[in-house]
């Protein structure tokens, strides 16, 4: 990665390079006359930079350039470099690269353990940047809206990295993008530090649907609830119960008759005193029901008759 600190000889040429600049400027202020009448001199061509100059010591370049402009890392960890201290942009910067198995820079953090103050202008924060995306790195100038690594994440394009990683590479990234895509987020992360995180790709792999928990149903009443249980059977046959009570009684099955409407259980139903005779009829499925089997009915008290002996009537519901 390149972070604009180079050898005496570098800084020297940049130095001349500057001063050398400053004294044309100066003469061109002194001269305006002569060069309005000479005409306008040609402008300065564009610098041009090879896909490995491009990379070099940058993002989608190889680590053991990072470490030769570098230098001996702070720290290490599985597919990682630390530098407690890089300048970039003319700031102090915490500088974490990041490479993949092939030892290709995928992508950098740039970390400062508050906001310095120069951060608050975009165009310092693209500065920072560029110092460790590809020299021919061009970015948007307004941050892209609709992405899913971060709220303000700056979409760029470089030539020098077309072809260095696959669709599949990006995906192991936990990326997508068109070749040559890259981005950095401005402090995506929700922790207390202040961040830059310049990566490889335009946007983020979708996560998996936030799945919809589906409400667990409430049990049932239980049935006693709904139909609760005869203390006093003797009500069933004085008058005491309305029609159309639900109630339920057990007892045991002493005949089971046919009628016009299903099937009539003849059923004797236990008191404190004395026993009850239940008629409950039942339209359902009377299968494993028999004699002399103790069962419980809950349905709707009907009334009762009185012929020789009252006997309670009850609509079965359910038989338990």
């Amino acid at each position: 990665m390149h972070m604009n600190i180079r050898d005496r000889s570098t800084v020297a040429r940049l130095l001349f390079a500057l001063a050398l600049s400053a004294t044309l400027l100066f003469g061109s202020l002194l001269g305006g006359i002569a060069v309005a009448q000479e005409g306008t001199p040609e402008a300065t061509p564009a610098v041009t930079y090879s896909p490995e100059e491009a990379r070099f010591a940058r993002l989608g370049g190889m680590l053991a350039d990072v470490l030769a402009e570098y230098g001996t890392p702070d720290w290490t960890d599985d597919g990682l470099v630390g530098y407690n201290s890089r300048i970039l942009g003319g700031i102090d910067t915490i500088t974490m690269v990041f490479y993949d198995p092939a030892e290709r820079v995928r992508s950098y953090m740039l970390i400062y353990l508050e906001r310095p103050e120069e951060l608050n202008d975009p165009a310092r924060i693209a500065q920072v940047v560029a110092d460790v995306a590809p020299r021919d790195g061009r970015c948007a100038t307004e941050p892209d809206d609709d992405n899913l690594l971060g709220e303000e994440v700056y979409l760029c394009q470089s030539d020098g990295l077309k072809g260095v990683f696959s669709p599949d590479d990006l995906l192991s990234f936990e990326v997508v993008g068109d070749d040559g895509a890259y981005n950095y987020a401005v402090d995506p992360t929700d922790d207390a530090y202040f961040e830059i995180v310049v990566r490889m790709g335009s946007d983020g792999i979708p996560g998996p649907p936030t799945p919809v928990p589906t409400p667990t149903p409430p049990p049932p009443p239980p049935l006693t609830k709904t139909y609760p249980a005869v203390k006093d059977v003797a009500k069933l046959v004085d008058g005491s119960i309305e029609a159309g009570t639900p109630l339920s009684v057990t007892g045991t099955i002493l005949d089971i008759r046919l009628s016009e409407t299903g099937t009539i259980l003849v059923m004797d139903i236990p008191g404190d005193e004395e026993s009850v005779l239940v008629l409950a009829e039942n339209q359902d499925d009377l299968t494993g029901v028999s004699i002399g089997e103790l069962w419980t009915v809950y349905g709707i008290y009907t009334g009762f008759v009185c012929e020789d002996g009252c006997s309670a009537t009850i609509q079965v519901v359910k038989l338990g």
